[in-house]
């Protein structure tokens, strides 16, 4: 991708700055989630990547919805018959990731205080049916409690510190 998207190789071309400056990247533990959006080019019927989407898990759990409106459309009406649907845990997977992310993270900087998964959203934030079950399933199965700020409540009611304060 980077070799025919200027932006792609732009972020490839900043990271590899970053991780080969003196000290290096600053934060070891990283977990990020990429999605990529691609569509039909009609004229050769190759798929074509048209979006590389770097700070978004955007419609994962809602994939998982839709896995299941399609089995439930496939057995109450007959549609594709014979055709196994695959499975689609994408909403765990998600939540799966970020909750090893936090057990690592929880090993590597060990506190007494509680940490939590901040999940920054947008004023007025109309997507929640996509992120609450990722933080339902957060908490079920990994006990990680999630907070919901706006880039100015992270500006308002966070800090950066080098201890527990």
């Amino acid at each position: 991708v980077a070799g025919s998207d200027e932006f792609t190789a732009n972020l490839i071309r900043i990271s590899k700055v970053v991780n080969s400056a003196p000290g290096g990247l600053r934060q070891k533990i990283a977990l990020a989630f990429n999605r990529s959006d691609y569509m039909l080019n009609e004229s050769d019927g190759r798929m074509l990547q048209v979006e590389l989407n770097t700070i978004s898990a955007s419609f994962g759990a809602l994939s998982t919805q839709l896995t299941k409106m399609h089995r439930f459309l496939q057995s109450r009406f007959g549609v594709a018959e014979g055709l196994v649907l695959p499975k689609n845990e994408v909403t765990t997977q998600l939540a799966g990731a970020i909750g090893a992310a936090h057990r690592l993270y929880e090993m590597n900087f060990p506190s007494t205080a509680k940490r939590v998964v901040v999940f920054v959203v947008q004023d007025n934030e109309v997507n929640i049916a996509d992120q609450r079950p990722i933080e339902y399933s957060l908490f079920d199965n990994h006990g990680v409690s999630v907070v919901r700020l706006t880039l100015a409540e992270v500006h308002a009611r966070t800090k950066l510190a080098t201890d527990d304060s």
